[in-house]
């Protein structure tokens, strides 16, 4: 006998009567509160009538074994996966690309993909902050992003304006649906500054239809 992890007993206390939960099974019953002090005694010495015992482990409040009870997690996990539409991140300029390991990001993005609702069209978000480290090979990253796409992936791209030109050939190559360009303010007039060579960029972008969002 299993005891369900998400069992609950309400503090909560109406006409000497309490709620006894269960999360996972979403069962829900009220019971007296001598009976939910009996409830809780009884499954921890396994002291439960057969009669009992038969009640609580249909209602999923005890399971033969973990395994069941894990059973169950993996099936609301796989269902709530194949409904939804996740967003895979990749923060660059922190590792080197030896360190990202794309190729195992890249497969597994690929078991997720596989076990989703090809509808639902999931994100991968590239995002650097930070001035990006020279021993980042932009083919290599490349040939990830087109991967990525190839599984019905909308890239999206996070980054300071310093960073631009680094990820043109994204741009140029269409693998890239959207950008959001991190900006400081100036200090004067809370207005954005920016050199004539990025807004000239950001201006080839927009007429290309790229979506350019500046935050």
């Amino acid at each position: 006998m299993y005891v369900s992890k998400f069992n609950y007993v309400s503090d909560y206390e109406k006409d000497q009567q309490k709620l006894l939960i269960n999360f996972l099974t979403r069962s829900a019953d009220i019971i007296d509160s001598e009976s939910a002090d009996y409830f809780l005694d009884s499954i921890e010495e396994n002291k439960l009538t057969d009669e009992e015992r038969d009640y609580i482990q249909e209602r999923g409040y005890i399971f033969s074994s973990k395994d069941q009870e894990s059973q169950i997690l993996r099936e609301l996990y796989d269902n709530e996966l194949k409904n939804s539409a996740p967003i895979y991140a990749v923060h660059l300029g922190t590792f080197s690309i030896e360190q990202l390991r794309l190729h195992e990001i890249l497969k597994s993005i690929n078991e997720m993909e596989r076990k989703r609702n090809e509808k639902l069209r999931s994100e991968l978000i590239l995002y650097s902050e930070n001035s990006l480290d020279q021993s980042l090979i932009i083919q290599e990253l490349e040939e990830f992003v087109k991967d990525c796409n190839s599984l019905n992936l909308i890239t999206k791209l996070i980054t300071t304006q310093e960073n631009l030109s680094f990820f043109q050939s994204l741009f140029t190559k269409g693998l890239v649906a959207d950008i959001i360009l991190i900006c400081p303010l100036s200090k004067f007039r809370n207005s954005i500054l920016f050199p004539d060579d990025t807004e000239g960029f950001l201006d080839q972008l927009v007429e290309h239809g790229k979506n350019v969002t500046i935050d």
